[in-house]
């Protein structure tokens, strides 16, 4: 997890590549980091958020930040605030206000 004042950036993905990629593929064939901010809350968590929250699995949060923001989204699935959907087979997310 980046720190608060590290920007989203595209070099994020070019450092992963040189840095990382080769030796976490070894590991965990096909993962796919995404460098996105944690969500803030004021306008409820987006449809990325929501579908990580349901299917996640963390490799490493040391400080805690990620798991609890998770939990508060996942609280936050139920018939009265978020909704998953499907379309011509796609899924998403959508408010239940």
């Amino acid at each position: 997890m980046l720190s608060d004042d590290e920007p989203i950036r595209r070099s994020l993905y070019r450092e992963w590549d040189e840095r990382l990629a080769s030796r976490v593929e070894a590991l965990l064939p096909g993962i796919s980091p995404h460098f996105v901010p944690l969500p803030a809350g004021e306008d409820g968590p987006s449809s990325l958020w929501l579908e990580v929250a349901m299917t996640h699995e963390i490799l490493s949060d040391p400080t805690g930040r990620l798991s609890a923001c998770l939990r508060r989204i996942r609280d936050l699935v139920n018939p009265r605030h978020f909704e998953r959907r499907a379309a011509h087979g796609l899924a998403y997310w959508r408010s239940a206000r």
